[in-house]
């Protein structure tokens, strides 16, 4: 989480976030489980939204904690 603490509006989240290794782990996994068959969409393409997805949540984690003045997560025992 540290690279994301880093953002702010001249930096490209989604580049900081993204993993070659994860990304192709994901597809790998997709596949090796045949989830694509679910709706017929290739392995590489459910692979990509939900890395965006994670991503979102990511974003709006951050807006939420700016929000706030801090981590909620910080604030717990």
């Amino acid at each position: 989480m540290e690279e994301i603490d880093k953002m702010d509006e001249t930096t490209t989240p989604l580049l900081m976030f993204h993993s070659e290794e994860f990304s192709k782990e994901l597809i790998s996994l997709i596949n090796r489980h045949s989830m694509e068959n679910q709706n017929d969409t290739p392995d590489w393409i459910l692979a990509d939204y939900i890395m965006n997805c994670l991503y979102t949540f990511t974003v709006a984690t951050k807006k939420r904690d700016d929000w706030w003045g801090h981590k909620l997560w910080d604030k717990q025992v």
